[in-house]
Parts: C-alpha cells; structure tokens; sequence
C-alpha cells in the first residue's frame, strides 16, 4: 500500500526516494517486483539496475542503469527491462554507431570522458568539479526522462554500492 501510494504520488510528479529494507529472505525483491509490474503497466518509465559486491568500477548501478534504458528505449515495443545484465555494460570508446546517442552521453559522463572535454582535461578539473559536473548532469537526464513520463529510477542491493553512487543517490533524492 506505502509503494502504490510513492507510485501514485510520481505519476502526479511528486517523486520522491523511497528504500526498502529488511532481512535476507523477507520478499524485498518480490515485492518491489511487483510495484515495478504495476508501473510498466501504467507506461511509467523504468531505469532499472543492481549493485555488485567488490565492483571497482564508480557509478556501476547508473551507468547500467541509463544504458539499459536507451537500449531497450531503442529497440523497445513493450514494456522496460527490470532485471538488466550486468554484462551488457558498454564503454564510450567501445560504441558502435546502432548504439543510441544518449547512451553515449550519459556513459561519457559516468565514465569520466565528458568531464575530461568540459573541463579541459584531467589535470585542470578537481575532483570536486568532476563530481559536481557528472551529479548535474545525471539528474539533468533524470529530468529529461521524467519530463516526458513518470520514471522510476530502481537500484537493487544498494548495500553493495560504491560510494560514488550512494553520493549521486543522495544527490538525486535531494532535489
């Protein structure tokens, strides 16, 4: 009832961050499978991903997340992917030209190249800039998305996230 109420407040665009917690074995996922179902069929829009545990890589969840998005938005005819692999990550330099555009952009950014050309290059950026940079821009695109239909923006086993992330959540959920 607490999901469908957060759900019916984001199709009213009164998003909000909400964490579901609990013990292992609780029916979390079961759970927010099914709010998830309920969205796709409302058409809200689902950027949809898990944390890895021991991942190096900084802003994993996101960056999987905006990819899945664009290319099932690419090639979709029904509903969003909520369960993406986390092999289907793809790296700015490895894009092929049937890529979406946006999934270049927005890998650029959570990756680092698009602060190294806006910057001027690594040594001339801080890191703080970075990350303010890379935060505006993620929640510029979340904006972007969500301005054409409710979005959900679902993240799974945030336990296991970097700090990175959690520091875009946090970011995010703020504004």
């Amino acid at each position: 009832a607490e999901l469908n109420k957060h759900l019916a407040l984001a199709v009213e665009g009164k998003g909000n961050t909400v964490l579901v917690s609990g013990e292992a074995g609780t029916g979390k996922t079961r759970l927010t499978n099914e709010i998830l179902h309920i969205a796709r069929k409302k058409t809200i829009s689902i950027l949809a991903s898990s944390c890895l545990v021991n991942t190096a890589i900084p802003y994993f969840p996101f960056v999987e997340a905006f990819e899945t998005y664009y290319l099932k938005s690419k090639d979709n005819k029904g509903s969003q992917n909520t369960q993406p692999s986390p092999a289907k990550v793809i790296q700015p330099e490895t894009h092929t030209q049937d890529v979406a555009e946006e999934v270049s952009e927005i890998s650029a950014w959570l990756t680092g190249a698009k602060q190294k050309e806006k910057t001027g290059g690594q040594r001339y950026a801080t890191p703080q800039a970075w990350k303010d940079l890379t935060f505006a821009a993620i929640a510029k695109e979340l904006f972007s998305i969500s301005a054409k239909k409710p979005t959900i923006l679902f993240l799974e086993d945030l336990h296991w996230a970097d700090s990175a992330s959690l520091g875009l959540l946090h970011y995010i959920s703020k504004i």
